[in-house]
């Protein structure tokens, strides 16, 4: 963790406090969670973050990452005018008085997947992964990534107590799929609600798009969720997915916080030399 703070007569009236992370899939990037930033006047902001970003870029951090309640527009605005854009969207949906009343289609079935769909959850594990490397998310996922992490992990997850696979089957084929898993508690995810559960992973066969495949995972799902004591789903997506951005806000989920992404032309570091 670093940080920067603005003080005004030696009161702290805010401060950034940023994480720096490092991975094959995603590279160097630098964050600001929920928690890592307030000021008492929202143009401090500004200036907190010139300086934090002055040392990221300095040491080759060109992403960057911040997470704002997506209620706080005049924040939302601010990191807007620092060349940030909506990536990701969070959203709850209360369940105690969940009572869907979409159409499901009476051909598709669904059920938890169990170790004999192992085969079949292999073959349609990396259907997000593939769909948004298209237009317009333009999401990059190496194919090392593919095999080893998304299609083995969705894999391990059949035997996973601590998940909920289910899978749509239409004419007896696997065509879709959800992941629900419980929320742990953490003091540092403002995320994080005790008595949640998040639905983590979803996916459609693109031959199967638009046949009502993810209305009966979702109705299954949430269902199921609401009758195990659970008050709250928490999803996400990223905005620029098409098919989630419309699919889960019709589904009654409402963004509560967004990620903001910024890249720096890397050029910058020989050419303000």
């Amino acid at each position: 963790m670093e940080g920067v703070v603005a003080q005004r007569g030696g009161e702290l009236v805010g401060y950034l406090l940023g994480e720096r992370l490092i991975s094959p899939w995603m590279g160097r990037t630098g964050w600001l969670r929920l928690t890592g930033h307030a000021a008492t006047d929202l143009e401090l902001y500004r200036d907190l973050y010139a300086e934090l970003a002055a040392r990221w870029v300095a040491d080759g951090i060109f992403d960057h990452y911040v997470m704002v309640a997506a209620g706080h527009r005049a924040l939302l605005d601010v990191w807007f005018d620092l060349g940030f854009g909506k990536q990701q969207a969070y959203a709850f949906l209360p369940l105690t008085d969940y009572a869907p009343d979409f159409p499901v289609p009476s051909d598709i079935e669904v059920r938890r997947a169990t170790p004999d769909d192992r085969d079949a959850v292999r073959s349609i594990g990396d259907t997000i992964a593939r769909y948004q490397m298209g237009s317009p998310v333009f999401a990059p996922t190496p194919p090392e990534i593919i095999e080893e992490d998304i299609r083995n992990g969705m894999v391990e997850l059949i035997e996973d107590d601590e998940w909920m696979l289910w899978l749509a089957l239409k004419g007896g084929q696997v065509v879709g799929y959800q992941g629900y898993v419980v929320e742990e508690a953490d003091d540092t995810n403002l995320l994080s609600i005790p008595g949640a559960v998040e639905l983590s992973i979803a996916g459609t066969a693109a031959h199967a798009r638009g046949l009502g495949v993810g209305r009966a995972l979702t109705r299954h799902g949430l269902l199921h969720a609401r009758d195990a004591g659970y008050a709250i789903c928490l999803t996400d997506w990223r905005t620029t997915n098409l098919l989630s951005s419309r699919f889960w806000p019709r589904s009654g989920f409402v963004p509560v916080v967004y990620r903001l992404t910024r890249h720096i032309d890397p050029r910058i570091t020989w050419a303000a030399r």
